[in-house]
């Protein structure tokens, strides 16, 4: 199996999960937003709000402010405070943010090992 059609089954695999889970959803901009938050958690290194809405790859400040609302009101993330200054609010993302994340990281997961389990059998194929 090429690698575009493991990218190919992947997508698939995003798509029946976005429609399953299409009523809790945000927009892409969010959608964007969210995977830049966990990232950032999973890194060890959690984004604050200022920083969000300086992500000019996806909106201006106030488009992002009205994604962090949105993701907030979505149950998406949620905001935490350094012990050492409460003025500084970080995102956060929640238990249901990340059972999403989690299942498409197994979908990726999957594309990949079916990707890696054709090119074996390819070049099995091929010597013999």
């Amino acid at each position: 199996m090429k690698k575009r059609e493991c990218l190919v089954n992947f997508f698939q695999s995003m798509s029946k999960i976005e429609e399953t889970l299409y009523p809790v959803l945000p927009d892409n901009d969010a959608k964007s937003l969210l995977m830049a938050v966990i990232v950032a958690k999973q890194n060890g290194a959690p984004l604050n709000v200022s920083q969000a809405m300086q992500m000019r790859r996806i909106g201006s400040p106030a488009k992002n402010h009205r994604k962090i609302n949105d993701l907030l009101d979505a149950g998406m993330i949620e905001l935490t405070y350094d012990t050492g200054n409460r003025r500084t609010k970080f995102l956060v993302p929640t238990d249901s943010a990340m059972k999403i994340f989690d299942e498409m990281a197994f979908a990726m997961a999957q594309a990949a090992k079916l990707s890696l389990s054709q090119e074996t059998s390819e070049l099995s194929e091929q010597t013999l």
